[in-house]
């Protein structure tokens, strides 16, 4: 098969002829940049590398890299938006991103939001007074086409498009933690507002880029963690009553446009609000973060393995950076085992390999999946 229909074929729960692998192919399957020069090194490949994301550390795979390890996906993320204009009176902050956060960034790509610029803002009114990005400069969605175009030249593996379009992560980011989660209790309007204001600039985005590539692309990207390690950042009641009908106004509007499948990023223990996300519309669970709680593979596959494509597995907290190669291969045969059947299944590292990762163990990870995966 072409990598693009074995990776449809999987994404419609049919088995195709091996399981399809990707790296680097959206925003949440990347590495960071030492991680990805030791495996360069290691498979004698010289030519520079490109960081595309300096928060964190990530690089674009070159395709050379994509040939060695025969991964399946290739996809391209939206420009940044537009930061809006500073307000009167106010000096432009040089340091903050262009929804007015600004970022402590360590240098292997570890970052952490701070100064929340709506952390005192107390009505609906100040939320929309707020100097918003504007999402719909047409600058942004110029390009897209020829982005889908110059991928397709290049290779036959399927594409995905990540549009961001984050909700309660972005308002998490520019709220503070801390207030946000009081926020549902003491102030839930308020929370509610701030959420909705964000939904209504995604409903920009997305129609803008869907109009550009929604019927050429096979994959669109979202995401929004809801999770930490071992359990629900909210109650899932809180998440059903504010965050869940935004996401599926959202999610509806974007499979109103694209034939494509929707891939969620949900880190951390997801499976929490699965049953949930998939009532709101969404074909993919990534990065299927298996050290989390509640996030055993196999029961997984049994509740949800017809409902929902799982692309990630491979954890990257213990067995890729601190096991040895046989190991890894043992797990990722383990993981083909409970998740290959019937289909339903991307494989690929939990989220981005950092740069503990030795290129041995990635090594052996592709290359055990390519020689065990196949039919």
């Amino acid at each position: 098969m072409l990598s693009r229909e074995r990776v449809l074929r999987s994404l419609n729960h049919q088995e195709p002829d091996r399981v399809p692998m990707d790296l680097g192919g959206t925003g949440f399957t990347g590495i960071q940049v030492t991680a990805y020069d030791n495996l360069k090194k290691l498979l004698g490949i010289t030519t520079p590398t490109r960081i595309t994301n300096k928060r964190a550390q990530l690089v674009a795979v070159e395709e050379a890299v994509k040939e060695r390890f025969r991964t399946d996906v290739d996809g391209f993320g939206l420009d940044p938006l537009a930061r809006p204009p500073a307000a009167a009176g106010r000096p432009a902050d040089a340091d903050a991103d262009e929804w007015g956060v600004r970022w402590l960034c360590g240098p292997t790509g570890e970052h952490i939001s701070t100064d929340p610029p709506l952390a005192a803002v107390e009505t609906a009114a100040e939320i929309e007074a707020y100097p918003w990005p504007d999402p719909g400069a047409p600058a942004r969605y110029s390009g897209l086409a020829a982005k889908v175009q110059e991928l397709k030249s290049k290779s036959q593996r399927a594409i995905s498009v990540n549009l961001g379009c984050q909700i309660a992560s972005q308002a998490r980011t520019m709220r503070g933690f801390e207030q946000w989660c009081m926020d549902f209790l003491l102030d839930p309007a308020l929370a509610e507002a701030i959420m909705r204001k964000l939904t209504s600039l995604n409903l920009v985005t997305a129609e803008r880029a869907l109009a550009a590539v929604g019927d050429q692309v096979d994959v669109v990207v979202v995401s929004d963690d809801l999770a930490t390690q071992s359990g629900p950042m909210m109650s899932p009641a809180v998440y059903r009553k504010i965050i869940k009908p935004l996401q599926q106004e959202l999610f509806g509007f974007i499979k109103a446009r694209t034939t494509a499948k929707l891939f969620y990023h949900c880190c951390g223990a997801a499976s929490f609000f699965l049953e949930d996300l998939l009532e709101a519309g969404i074909d993919i669970l990534n990065p299927v973060q298996v050290s989390a709680g509640s996030m055993d593979p196999a029961e997984l596959k049994k509740r949800y393995g017809g409902r929902v494509t799982f692309w990630g597995g491979v954890d990257t907290q213990h067995l890729l950076p601190y096991g040895r190669p046989q190991e890894v291969s043992d797990g990722v045969k383990r993981l083909i085992d409970v998740m290959a059947p019937g289909g339903g299944f991307i494989l690929a590292p939990v989220h981005n390999v950092r740069p503990e990762v030795p290129p041995e163990n990635l090594v052996a990870l592709f290359d055990t999946a390519w020689e065990y995966g196949r039919k």
